[in-house]
Protein backbone atom coordinates (compact mmCIF):
# COMPACT_ATOMS: atom_id res chain seq x y z
CA UNK A 1 0.00 0.00 0.00
CA UNK A 2 1.11 3.23 -0.75
CA UNK A 3 0.29 6.56 1.39
CA UNK A 4 1.08 9.79 2.76
CA UNK A 5 1.82 10.93 6.05
CA UNK A 6 1.40 14.82 7.45
CA UNK A 7 2.96 16.01 10.84
CA UNK A 8 1.88 19.11 12.93
CA UNK A 9 3.89 19.10 15.51
CA UNK A 10 3.27 22.10 18.26
CA UNK A 11 4.85 23.22 21.79
CA UNK A 12 2.33 20.90 23.68
CA UNK A 13 1.70 17.82 21.23
CA UNK A 14 2.65 16.37 17.71
CA UNK A 15 -0.24 14.67 15.59
CA UNK A 16 0.75 12.23 12.75
CA UNK A 17 -1.90 11.32 9.77
CA UNK A 18 -1.14 8.77 7.53
CA UNK A 19 -3.71 9.05 4.60
CA UNK A 20 -3.49 6.73 1.44
CA UNK A 21 -3.70 8.17 -2.01
CA UNK A 22 -7.16 8.18 -2.52
CA UNK A 23 -6.80 11.21 0.28
CA UNK A 24 -8.79 8.79 3.27
CA UNK A 25 -7.07 9.01 6.51
CA UNK A 26 -5.95 5.79 7.37
CA UNK A 27 -4.69 6.64 11.06
CA UNK A 28 -4.00 9.15 13.23
CA UNK A 29 -1.34 9.21 16.37
CA UNK A 30 -0.16 11.68 18.62
CA UNK A 31 3.18 12.48 20.19
CA UNK A 32 5.23 14.30 23.02
CA UNK A 33 6.27 18.22 21.48
CA UNK A 34 8.03 19.18 18.25
CA UNK A 35 9.05 22.57 18.69
CA UNK A 36 12.40 23.61 19.20
CA UNK A 37 10.91 27.76 20.45
CA UNK A 38 9.38 26.02 23.60
CA UNK A 39 10.89 22.59 24.24
CA UNK A 40 14.31 21.04 24.52
CA UNK A 41 16.07 19.40 21.75
CA UNK A 42 15.72 15.97 23.17
CA UNK A 43 11.98 15.78 23.20
CA UNK A 44 12.02 16.85 19.47
CA UNK A 45 13.59 13.98 18.84
CA UNK A 46 12.11 11.68 21.01
CA UNK A 47 8.66 13.07 19.17
CA UNK A 48 10.13 12.81 16.04
CA UNK A 49 11.23 8.72 16.36
CA UNK A 50 7.88 8.26 17.58
CA UNK A 51 6.48 10.02 13.88
CA UNK A 52 9.32 7.41 12.12
CA UNK A 53 8.44 4.35 13.66
CA UNK A 54 4.63 4.87 13.56
CA UNK A 55 4.91 5.46 9.50
CA UNK A 56 7.47 2.37 9.16
CA UNK A 57 5.55 0.30 10.79
CA UNK A 58 2.17 1.08 8.58
CA UNK A 59 3.81 -1.20 6.23
CA UNK A 60 3.94 -0.16 2.26
CA UNK A 61 5.30 2.89 0.86
CA UNK A 62 5.09 5.96 2.33
CA UNK A 63 5.78 8.27 -1.12
CA UNK A 64 5.56 11.77 1.19
CA UNK A 65 6.03 12.90 4.51
CA UNK A 66 5.15 16.40 5.34
CA UNK A 67 6.19 17.74 8.56
CA UNK A 68 4.33 20.86 9.79
CA UNK A 69 6.06 22.64 12.32
CA UNK A 70 6.44 26.21 14.03
CA UNK A 71 9.33 28.32 13.62
CA UNK A 72 10.23 26.64 10.19
CA UNK A 73 11.90 29.73 9.00
CA UNK A 74 14.56 29.55 11.55
CA UNK A 75 17.67 27.58 9.28
CA UNK A 76 19.25 25.19 12.33
CA UNK A 77 15.37 23.96 12.69
CA UNK A 78 15.04 22.59 9.73
CA UNK A 79 18.60 21.48 9.80
CA UNK A 80 18.20 19.92 12.80
CA UNK A 81 14.35 17.97 11.80
CA UNK A 82 16.14 16.66 8.35
CA UNK A 83 18.88 15.57 10.61
CA UNK A 84 16.30 13.99 13.10
CA UNK A 85 14.14 12.58 9.98
CA UNK A 86 17.04 10.36 8.33
CA UNK A 87 18.81 9.38 11.60
CA UNK A 88 15.37 7.60 12.76
CA UNK A 89 15.69 5.64 9.44
CA UNK A 90 13.12 7.06 6.89
CA UNK A 91 14.39 7.60 3.26
CA UNK A 92 11.65 8.77 1.28
CA UNK A 93 10.70 12.07 0.25
CA UNK A 94 9.78 14.82 2.60
CA UNK A 95 8.99 18.16 2.95
CA UNK A 96 9.05 20.87 5.59
CA UNK A 97 6.34 23.64 6.07
CA UNK A 98 5.68 26.18 8.50
CA UNK A 99 2.45 24.98 10.75
CA UNK A 100 0.38 27.79 9.80
CA UNK A 101 0.88 26.57 5.99
CA UNK A 102 -0.41 23.01 7.33
CA UNK A 103 -3.27 24.67 9.02
CA UNK A 104 -3.89 27.28 6.03
CA UNK A 105 -4.15 23.73 3.52
CA UNK A 106 -6.62 22.34 6.11
CA UNK A 107 -8.66 25.10 6.39
CA UNK A 108 -8.70 26.52 2.69
CA UNK A 109 -7.21 24.02 0.52
CA UNK A 110 -5.16 25.60 -1.79
CA UNK A 111 -7.72 28.39 -2.03
CA UNK A 112 -7.96 31.83 -0.97
CA UNK A 113 -8.48 32.80 3.23
CA UNK A 114 -6.70 33.11 6.56
CA UNK A 115 -6.16 30.80 9.68
CA UNK A 116 -5.90 32.11 12.68
CA UNK A 117 -4.08 30.17 15.10
CA UNK A 118 -3.41 30.55 18.97
CA UNK A 119 -2.07 27.45 20.34
CA UNK A 120 1.18 27.18 22.21
CA UNK A 121 2.47 29.87 19.97
CA UNK A 122 0.13 32.08 17.89
CA UNK A 123 0.00 33.55 13.98
CA UNK A 124 -1.98 34.03 11.71
CA UNK A 125 -1.38 33.04 7.93
CA UNK A 126 -3.46 34.17 5.05
CA UNK A 127 -3.64 34.07 1.38
CA UNK A 128 -5.55 35.98 -1.70
CA UNK A 129 -7.02 35.37 -4.87
CA UNK A 130 -3.70 35.99 -6.37
CA UNK A 131 -1.96 33.96 -4.88
CA UNK A 132 -0.31 36.24 -2.39
CA UNK A 133 0.60 35.68 1.27
CA UNK A 134 0.41 37.55 4.43
CA UNK A 135 1.50 36.61 7.86
CA UNK A 136 1.70 38.43 11.40
CA UNK A 137 2.97 37.30 14.83
CA UNK A 138 4.59 33.78 14.93
CA UNK A 139 8.27 35.03 16.02
CA UNK A 140 8.49 32.91 19.34
CA UNK A 141 7.76 33.59 22.64
CA UNK A 142 10.39 35.52 23.70
CA UNK A 143 9.47 38.52 21.44
CA UNK A 144 6.20 38.08 20.10
CA UNK A 145 3.21 35.11 20.15
CA UNK A 146 0.56 37.55 22.24
CA UNK A 147 -2.68 36.03 22.46
CA UNK A 148 -0.98 32.43 22.71
CA UNK A 149 -1.62 29.56 25.58
CA UNK A 150 1.90 30.48 26.44
CA UNK A 151 1.58 34.06 26.97
CA UNK A 152 -1.34 33.48 28.99
CA UNK A 153 -0.18 31.61 30.91
CA UNK A 154 2.93 34.22 32.01
CA UNK A 155 0.16 36.12 32.50
CA UNK A 156 -1.58 34.19 34.87
CA UNK A 157 1.59 33.42 36.64
CA UNK A 158 2.29 37.16 36.95
CA UNK A 159 -0.89 37.75 37.96
CA UNK A 160 -0.09 35.30 40.98
CA UNK A 161 3.04 36.85 41.57
CA UNK A 162 1.81 40.16 41.65
CA UNK A 163 -1.02 39.42 44.39
CA UNK A 164 0.63 37.37 46.29
CA UNK A 165 3.30 40.12 46.88
CA UNK A 166 0.19 43.14 47.62
CA UNK A 167 1.31 44.75 44.12
CA UNK A 168 -2.17 43.64 43.31
CA UNK A 169 -5.71 42.65 44.49
CA UNK A 170 -6.14 38.95 45.03
CA UNK A 171 -7.31 36.80 42.53
CA UNK A 172 -8.79 33.30 42.61
CA UNK A 173 -6.24 32.41 39.79
CA UNK A 174 -4.10 31.61 43.00
CA UNK A 175 -5.93 28.54 44.05
CA UNK A 176 -6.12 27.32 40.55
CA UNK A 177 -2.28 27.70 39.89
CA UNK A 178 -1.40 25.94 43.38
CA UNK A 179 -4.24 23.38 42.41
CA UNK A 180 -2.32 22.37 39.60
CA UNK A 181 1.16 22.33 40.69
CA UNK A 182 0.38 20.49 43.87
CA UNK A 183 2.08 23.01 46.59
CA UNK A 184 1.46 26.18 48.00
CA UNK A 185 5.13 26.90 47.89
CA UNK A 186 5.34 30.07 45.69
CA UNK A 187 9.49 29.48 45.35
CA UNK A 188 8.71 26.06 44.18
CA UNK A 189 7.04 26.94 41.44
CA UNK A 190 9.48 29.49 40.32
CA UNK A 191 12.01 26.83 40.20
CA UNK A 192 10.21 24.71 38.00
CA UNK A 193 10.07 27.47 35.92
CA UNK A 194 13.91 27.98 35.95
CA UNK A 195 14.64 24.43 35.60
CA UNK A 196 14.82 22.35 31.96
CA UNK A 197 12.47 19.56 31.97
CA UNK A 198 10.01 20.11 34.68
CA UNK A 199 6.98 19.97 32.98
CA UNK A 200 5.47 22.27 35.70
CA UNK A 201 7.47 24.94 33.76
CA UNK A 202 5.20 24.84 31.01
CA UNK A 203 3.75 28.30 30.91
CA UNK A 204 1.12 27.29 28.37
CA UNK A 205 -0.54 24.43 30.79
CA UNK A 206 -1.43 27.31 33.08
CA UNK A 207 -3.87 28.82 29.87
CA UNK A 208 -5.73 25.98 30.61
CA UNK A 209 -7.28 27.70 34.05
CA UNK A 210 -8.20 31.09 32.44
CA UNK A 211 -12.07 29.97 31.36
CA UNK A 212 -12.57 28.82 35.40
CA UNK A 213 -11.51 32.06 36.32
CA UNK A 214 -12.89 34.19 34.14
CA UNK A 215 -16.19 32.07 34.30
CA UNK A 216 -15.95 33.63 38.69
CA UNK A 217 -15.93 36.83 37.19
CA UNK A 218 -12.01 36.92 38.37
CA UNK A 219 -10.79 40.57 37.34
CA UNK A 220 -7.08 39.47 36.93
CA UNK A 221 -8.39 36.96 34.99
CA UNK A 222 -11.16 39.31 32.99
CA UNK A 223 -8.07 41.64 31.94
CA UNK A 224 -6.43 38.77 31.10
CA UNK A 225 -9.00 37.61 28.96
CA UNK A 226 -9.80 40.95 27.22
CA UNK A 227 -5.91 41.45 26.24
CA UNK A 228 -5.98 37.97 24.51
CA UNK A 229 -8.82 38.60 22.25
CA UNK A 230 -7.54 42.15 21.15
CA UNK A 231 -4.13 40.61 20.72
CA UNK A 232 -5.60 38.11 18.45
CA UNK A 233 -7.99 40.21 16.65
CA UNK A 234 -4.74 42.64 15.79
CA UNK A 235 -3.46 39.82 14.33
CA UNK A 236 -6.21 38.63 12.53
CA UNK A 237 -7.00 42.29 11.05
CA UNK A 238 -3.30 42.92 9.83
CA UNK A 239 -3.63 39.88 7.15
CA UNK A 240 -7.32 40.68 6.88
CA UNK A 241 -6.09 44.15 5.94
CA UNK A 242 -3.17 43.08 3.57
CA UNK A 243 -4.84 40.59 1.78
CA UNK A 244 -8.31 42.38 1.23
CA UNK A 245 -10.11 39.63 2.68
CA UNK A 246 -12.61 41.40 4.28
CA UNK A 247 -15.39 39.28 2.94
CA UNK A 248 -13.38 36.38 2.72
CA UNK A 249 -12.86 33.15 5.37
CA UNK A 250 -11.04 33.06 8.45
CA UNK A 251 -10.35 29.95 10.05
CA UNK A 252 -9.65 29.92 14.04
CA UNK A 253 -7.41 26.78 14.91
CA UNK A 254 -5.07 25.94 17.86
CA UNK A 255 -5.44 24.53 21.71
CA UNK A 256 -6.67 27.53 22.84
CA UNK A 257 -9.29 29.06 20.35
CA UNK A 258 -10.74 25.13 20.51
CA UNK A 259 -10.48 24.63 24.10
CA UNK A 260 -11.18 28.41 25.36
CA UNK A 261 -14.90 29.19 24.73
CA UNK A 262 -14.26 32.66 26.21
CA UNK A 263 -11.80 33.81 23.87
CA UNK A 264 -12.98 32.36 20.71
CA UNK A 265 -16.45 33.71 21.16
CA UNK A 266 -14.17 37.40 21.87
CA UNK A 267 -12.39 37.12 18.71
CA UNK A 268 -15.23 35.98 16.75
CA UNK A 269 -17.13 38.90 18.36
CA UNK A 270 -14.73 41.55 17.65
CA UNK A 271 -13.32 40.31 14.11
CA UNK A 272 -17.33 40.38 13.37
CA UNK A 273 -18.17 44.48 14.33
CA UNK A 274 -14.80 45.05 12.38
CA UNK A 275 -15.87 43.22 9.12
CA UNK A 276 -19.60 42.22 8.86
CA UNK A 277 -19.28 40.03 5.47
CA UNK A 278 -16.09 38.00 7.16
CA UNK A 279 -16.91 34.36 7.92
CA UNK A 280 -15.33 33.36 10.88
CA UNK A 281 -15.45 29.63 12.07
CA UNK A 282 -13.41 26.90 14.43
CA UNK A 283 -11.26 24.84 12.31
CA UNK A 284 -12.64 21.30 12.19
CA UNK A 285 -9.90 19.76 10.12
CA UNK A 286 -6.94 19.47 12.13
CA UNK A 287 -3.43 20.80 10.79
CA UNK A 288 -1.72 17.00 10.52
CA UNK A 289 -4.71 16.10 7.68
CA UNK A 290 -3.53 19.73 6.20
CA UNK A 291 -0.27 18.39 5.89
CA UNK A 292 -1.46 14.96 5.15
CA UNK A 293 -3.28 16.63 1.94
CA UNK A 294 -0.58 18.74 0.81
CA UNK A 295 2.01 15.65 0.77
CA UNK A 296 -0.88 14.02 -1.33
CA UNK A 297 -0.69 17.24 -3.34
CA UNK A 298 2.73 17.11 -3.77
CA UNK A 299 2.78 13.63 -5.00
CA UNK A 300 -0.12 13.79 -7.67
CA UNK A 301 1.84 16.98 -9.41
CA UNK A 302 4.78 14.85 -9.94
Amino acid sequence: MEFVAGIDGGGTKTECVLMNLKGEVISTSLFGSLNMNSRPVAEMAESMRGVIERVRAQGGICRMLCVGCAGMSNPELRRTLERMIRADGYEGAYMLAGDQAAALYAAHGAGPGAVLISGTGSICFGRNTRGITARAGGRGYKIDDEGSGYAIGRDILSAVVRAQDGRSRPTVLTELVFAQIGTRNLDELIRALYTEGDKRGNLSTYALLLPEAVAQGDAAACAILERTVRELCLLASTVIERLELQRGRLALSGGVLKNDAYVTEGVKAQLGELYPELESFLLATSAATGAARMALAAVQEN
